[in-house]
């Protein structure tokens, strides 16, 4: 190999020239390429965090019914018990959790008391009988109970108690605690009952006022996430140390209509769970806008670097040494092509992969359009089913109203209210405070006895007295 050392300027300015279109501008083209690809990264990872938000927000606004959500949690770990036992254990558990002051009873197999947290024989009911009506109601469809049934299960759960309705505690559209007695605090009640085990929960009205259900979920979401959550109630932030926003900052989340928000290094999302609370979710702003490296490109920027330096290299001890290059013509015909194209074919590159990107985003939200579309309309029509049937109702208790001020009530003005409600979507009940008179769907009751009959076709109606 022959070296010339002598110095020639036109060689190094050939050399220098050579660099910056071989090297140094694919080099710049993929700098920014790879900027371009952070932002697109960063802009998936927001959309991929703001749906995680969203999600997380949208269980803090169902858990804000307390109500509601403990009855969902009592019937889970209801779900999840084998034995007397271990149903005592969960819902212990859970009362603690969520500190929910529940008073409970354990049923047996056959109906006795395995445990209570309350003095189950003060009220003098019969327990036994109490869980072998529930079990018939929930198993077996017994649908009007005798009048001692009634009174036995009233007698434990109050005095506005309808055993009917028992399971609307754990299943139907509308999950919740039933109130058995309108006029002392605790009557709020959770009941089911399965072949094994039966169970009784007694709710605190003074419990399910606060938030429990709420920071109950918080400690389950922030369990192992780097998401961390909080509230905001009237202006107020109620949120672990670690998030350590101040009073203006607070101020601003409650005021702005952006969301996300970016505060110093934490991007946070906003959403209303309750009439005056508001939930955050923060998340580090790293999370979002850092690619995190894998060894795969470690190893191709690696690799690229070193590819920029043995052509820098190579090309300096031919242009400026005088060097041979000890290559065909072909080879150097192959090399400079590919070389010249380097920045052509990284931009065409870029552009598929925009392309390709847009046209999944495309599809993604025609999907989630389509999708909306038809869940919006099933809750239109439930909506318009629902609101023309409280048009039916008022309508006919304005028309019953004006009867009803004229006489007591008779057959023929039940069964026209009744008619007017179709399709028959409730029980009927009409009860005249100052009067004997009590209306209902199966006739018409003056002092304990049916003077009208309506719908008897079964005798065992007659136990509704």
């Amino acid at each position: 190999m022959k070296i010339d050392n002598k110095f020639n300027g036109a060689n190094y300015v050939g050399w220098l020239t050579f660099v910056f279109f071989a090297v140094l501008l694919p080099f710049t083209g993929a700098w920014f390429a790879w900027g371009y690809i952070e932002s697109v990264c960063a802009e998936s990872n927001l959309r991929h965090y703001q749906v995680e938000a969203t999600d997380r927000l949208e269980r803090l606004r169902m858990s804000s019914d307390s109500g509601q959500y403990a009855c969902v949690l009592i019937d889970n770990a209801f779900k999840a018990s084998k034995s007397p036992a271990d149903l005592e254990k969960n819902i212990a558990r859970l009362n603690t959790e969520m500190s929910l002051e529940l008073e409970y009873l354990v049923w047996n197999q056959d109906g006795g008391v395995h445990s209570a947290t309350f003095d189950w024989q003060k009220c003098g009911a019969d327990w036994k009988k109490a869980f072998q009506t529930l079990f018939q109601i929930a198993y077996q469809n017994l649908e009007i109970l005798t009048s001692s049934e009634t009174a036995n299960l009233r007698q434990i759960y109050g005095p506005q108690f309808f055993g009917e309705l028992h399971p609307q505690c754990y299943s139907g559209r509308n999950i919740g605690p039933i109130r058995g007695d309108s006029s002392a605090d605790g009557r709020m009640v959770w009941i089911k009952t399965a072949k094994e085990f039966g169970l009784t929960a007694f709710f605190s009205n003074h419990a399910l006022r606060g938030l429990p259900g709420v920071e109950h979920q918080i400690r389950e979401m922030t369990l192992n996430s780097e998401m961390l959550i909080a509230t905001i109630a009237n202006g107020n932030l109620q949120a672990r140390a670690s998030i350590d926003l101040t009073a203006s900052e607070v101020v601003l989340i409650n005021n702005s209509v952006e969301n996300p928000l970016k505060i110093r290094d934490w991007y946070i999302f906003k959403g209303l769970i309750k009439t005056g609370v508001y939930g955050l979710c923060l998340l580090p702003a790293h999370f979002i806008e850092k690619i995190e490296s894998s060894l795969l490109s470690n190893a191709v920027f690696l690799f690229l670097g070193l590819l920029a330096f043995f052509v820098i290299h190579r090309s300096f001890m031919v242009f400026c040494r005088g060097c041979s290059a000890n290559l065909n013509i072909r080879k150097q015909l192959i090399i400079l092509f590919i070389l010249s194209n380097a920045l052509s074919l990284m931009i065409l590159a870029l552009l598929g992969f925009d392309y390709l990107r847009q046209y999944s985003l495309l599809l993604q939200a025609e999907a989630f359009g389509k999708g909306m579309t038809y869940l919006q309309s099933i809750d239109e029509m439930y909506v318009a089913e629902l609101t023309v049937q409280l048009r039916r109702l008022e309508k006919g208790v304005d028309k019953l109203r004006q009867k009803l001020l004229k006489g007591p009530p008779d057959k023929e003005m039940l069964v026209e209210f009744i008619k007017a409600q179709n399709p028959y979507p409730f029980r009927l009940l009409l009860i005249g405070s100052h009067t004997p008179f009590i209306g209902s769907e199966l006739g018409i009751m003056k002092d304990g006895e049916f003077v009208q009959e309506i719908n008897m076709e079964h005798s065992r109606f007659k136990s509704m007295k």
